[in-house]
């Protein structure tokens, strides 16, 4: 994946429908969305409208072969909007029933493996482990079906981050063994020079070492090299502050990096819990990576991971409420740019 691509192919669409190719400039629409979902460059109340929008554009030019992948995009955006009750189901006002939904699109090969994927990211970005865990099998075993497409490799990324949290919390070798192939498979691609993927092997270098390979006072193999070092808090964040500064420079992905940071504050609230006295002003230092994954959840318009994180997060820090001990408020201060526009989604 690379930076820019919605707005790339939002102006490929445009100058396809000038030239009157019709096909070119329905599919480049669509594929600008898909994109910038990813990117987190269109904002979610945005992006919804304008998926319903290019849904019924490919009605209109009867060009079907991509509305699953359109509608499951458009889901996607409400669940993430908090219009959806359970945020982890790709179900609701544009799929009505999902399994009627996906057993309808089993039929198409593609269309079907996309909403897995869909399915996969929704699940897992709103903190259902287990369904996610249920689609990412399924994807696992069909996902280099989508080489060279732009999204594939974030697959193993996603499925690789997957499995360090579900090794974190039931301790089964089986995710950690998981984890490193996926980790594994991205690096292979790195290697071969695909562009973009810095920030994607920087930040399951951050979770691997926080969630997989530290392990108090023991030496352990780090994933970096092959060099034997001992994994402490500040190697922790500052692998962390990596991934930060990597999608930085990347120029889009701020939806990852929110989830970066949420996954970092997720780490120091647990050594506070703990109460590590090797880790020093934790709780300062969680609270820190938790505003900032409010604050780009927020400009983002993911009012479900909003109420995620502070549910998630209630009572961590210092004995106290992160609701009430921060600024950030559901319904009033996350959109700091802007209101967001629920009636045309």
């Amino acid at each position: 994946p690379v930076s820019n691509m919605a707005e790339l192919y939002s102006n490929i669409s445009k100058n396809a429908f000038d030239c009157g190719n019709i096909w070119i400039g329905c599919t480049s629409r669509w594929t600008g969305l898909y994109c910038g979902f990813f990117e987190g460059s269109i904002r979610l109340d945005e992006l919804a409208a304008r998926a319903a929008h290019s849904y019924e554009e490919l009605k209109k030019y009867k060009m079907l072969s991509f509305s699953a992948t359109t509608i499951s995009l458009r889901q996607s955006a409400l669940n993430f909007l908090g219009r959806n009750p359970d945020a982890t189901v790709l179900e609701g006002d544009a799929i009505p029933n999902f399994n009627e939904f996906r057993r309808h699109n089993e039929k198409n090969e593609t269309e079907g493996r996309r909403v897995i994927w869909m399915s996969l990211v929704v699940a897992f970005w709103n903190g259902d482990l287990d369904r996610a865990h249920f689609f990412a099998i399924r994807n696992a075993s069909h996902w280099k079906k989508e080489i060279p497409a732009w999204h594939s490799m974030l697959m193993p990324f996603l499925r690789c981050l997957l499995w360090c949290q579900l090794f974190a919390r039931d301790g089964k070798i089986k995710f950690k063994r998981k984890a490193r192939k996926e980790q594994k498979i991205l690096k292979g691609f790195a290697n071969q020079g695909i562009s973009n993927l810095g920030w994607m092997c920087s930040f399951l270098e951050a979770e691997m070492m926080a969630f997989v390979e530290s392990t108090p006072q023991k030496m352990v193999l780090s994933s970096i090299g092959s060099t034997y070092k001992k994994i402490d808090a500040p190697m922790i964040k500052e692998a962390y502050d990596k991934v930060l500064a990597d999608i930085a420079l990347s120029g889009d992905f701020s939806n990852f990096a929110a989830l970066a940071a949420e996954r970092a504050a997720a780490y120091f609230a647990g050594r506070y819990r703990q109460r590590d006295p090797t880790t020093i002003l934790a709780s300062e230092i969680s609270q820190s990576y938790l505003k900032e994954a409010l604050d780009r959840y927020g400009r983002w318009r993911a009012i479900s991971k909003v109420r995620q994180v502070k549910f998630s997060f209630r009572g961590v820090l210092n004995g106290t409420s992160l609701v009430e001990s921060s600024n950030f408020s559901v319904e009033d201060n996350i959109f700091p740019s802007g209101p967001t526009n629920l009636e045309s989604v």
